[in-house]
């Protein structure tokens, strides 16, 4: 089984593998009527530095990044957004991967989980839960920005 030791994780006869990543928190309807959804592939294994994230239902042509933070929150259109933010505490920008949503409304990076984007940029470690949303531009009518909805992610050895 798995106990904590202090701030350490110790496993014992097998293998810990993280829990499925939750969603949590409401996104708004975007200008295509729908709400952003954010999902995420490739590996929660710290080791393997390979999270994916996919935000999907955002509106085409449109620029998104993703921001991360270890606390879960609740601001309702912060400066003019049309959606909130479930982030709280330190946010991380990953503004290096800035990019534009492609014709099926879909946004993919690939984020490093060795080296987080917050202020100083830190190391994801074993058991921990980080909270991850987009945040994009929207045309609605006017240029307002939205987010996806939050998603917890906890990470394994």
């Amino acid at each position: 089984g798995v106990r904590l030791v202090g701030s350490e994780m110790c496993i014992r006869d097998r293998a810990w593998s993280a829990p499925t990543p939750t969603s949590y928190c409401t996104a708004v309807a975007n200008s295509t009527g729908l709400a952003g959804v954010l999902s995420v592939t490739g590996s929660t294994r710290i080791q393997d530095d390979n999270l994916t994230v996919t935000a999907s239902q955002l509106p085409p042509g449109e620029f998104a990044f993703f921001i991360v933070a270890h606390n879960q929150g609740f601001v309702m259109g912060p400066g003019g957004s049309q959606g909130n933010i479930c982030l709280s505490g330190a946010l991380g920008r990953y503004n290096g991967q800035v990019g534009q949503v492609d014709s099926f409304g879909t946004f993919t990076r690939t984020l490093s989980i060795s080296s987080v984007p917050v202020n100083p940029p830190i190391s994801v470690q074993i058991g921990e839960t980080w909270n991850f949303q987009a945040w994009y531009r929207d045309q609605n009518p006017g240029t307002v920005s939205n987010f996806t909805q939050g998603l917890a992610v906890t990470f394994a050895p």
